[in-house]
């Protein structure tokens, strides 16, 4: 899997992440790896408290 892979991987399955959400942090970030390694400071100007905690925990790599 290349990194490229992993990004979208993790974005696609982020839970309570739906496709409308999904437009709007790509629209904003403009790709996956972007949104992974943006602060969780830019994060939560975008989505609701419970999807940014979502995204914050979906960054736990041992999971």
């Amino acid at each position: 899997m290349t990194n490229n892979d992993f990004y979208w991987y993790w974005f696609t399955n982020i839970a309570g992440i739906g496709v409308k959400t999904q437009k709007k942090l790509l629209e904003h970030f403009g790709h996956p790896s972007t949104i992974y390694n943006a602060p969780e400071s830019e994060i939560k100007g975008i989505l609701t408290t419970g999807q940014c905690k979502e995204v914050i925990a979906s960054k736990n790599q041992k999971k």
